[in-house]
């Protein structure tokens, strides 16, 4: 019965693929090439340097409210990219309001103590879509801030990017290959190199079950919360609830029963319960 269950997890493993939040979240950890290279990519660019690459890195807006970005990335002039990805569906004026309320998020980090606004770096929030919340006829959304005329101020440093990866239609070809990627569970057909490395650290090389669930526990493990030290306990706690959902939604869709998810993840089995029934609801 035991290797059937192992046997059930290694498929979950399998079948994950970059745009699975568990894989994404061990693929992008410390990996500054992969990220630059989405990065680049999704705004049509190939000049930015990503320096630093963060996955489930919390931070707290001036109300409290605590924030967790799935990859936070600052490349060499201190510019700041938030990657969110975003699984199944979700209404357009609750993506719009996430993604304005990180990017306000991410402008308390833009100005270092001491200089002036103008000082501010650039910060851009991408959104990996599964599926268009603005339409299945673009590839690409793009969003700035504008006056009444129309016209983007020139001091404007956030741009908001939907990037949606259900598009088939007309589109530049290293965007389409992008996208094929994100949804490719065999990393030997992943046609960059950056992502099929990516890809590898989540089930490449000998015993892949046993190196991913390494990766879930340093996740789970880790502090995910360098935002300000008051709300540090907080995000902690907040980035393994969201890790600890992934990897048990993960495999409860595989029919690997509560008991083997418990053993393999080495949380406990109330906790297991507890967090499938909510799923479940």
């Amino acid at each position: 019965k035991r290797v059937n269950q192992e046997q059930r997890i290694l498929r979950v493993i399998e079948s994950l693929c970059l745009a699975d939040d568990l894989a994404f979240a061990i693929a992008l950890k410390d990996n500054p090439g992969c990220a630059g290279h989405i990065i680049n990519t999704v705004l049509g660019r190939s000049d930015i340097r990503v320096e630093d690459a963060w996955v489930q890195y919390n931070a707290r807006g001036i109300d409290g409210h605590s924030v967790i970005f799935d990859l936070l990335a600052m490349d060499s002039s201190g510019n700041l990219y938030d990657v969110e990805m975003q699984r199944g569906s979700i209404k357009r004026r609750e993506l719009m309001a996430r993604a304005d309320y990180y990017s306000s998020v991410m402008a308390m980090r833009t100005v270092m103590r001491g200089e002036m606004y103008m000082r501010m770096r650039e910060r851009k929030v991408i959104f990996i879509l599964e599926r268009g919340a603005y339409g299945e006829e673009k590839a690409i959304c793009t969003f700035r801030y504008k006056d009444d005329d129309g016209i983007e101020p020139e001091e404007n440093r956030c741009v908001i990017v939907m990037a949606n990866t259900g598009y088939d239609g007309r589109m530049r070809e290293d965007l389409r290959d992008l996208y094929r990627d994100f949804h490719e569970p065999d990393p030997e057909k992943i046609r960059s190199a950056e992502m099929r490395d990516a890809l590898k650290r989540v089930k490449g090389g000998d015993g892949p079950m046993t190196k991913t669930f390494k990766a879930i526990e340093e996740l789970l493990n880790e502090s995910r919360a360098e935002g300000l030290a008051e709300g540090l306990a907080e995000g902690r706690e907040e980035a393994r609830t969201e890790m600890k959902t992934s990897i048990i939604s993960n495999m409860l869709m595989n029919n690997v029963s509560a008991d083997a998810i418990s053993k393999m993840t080495n949380i406990p089995l109330q906790e297991v319960n507890r967090i499938a029934a909510a799923i479940s609801k």
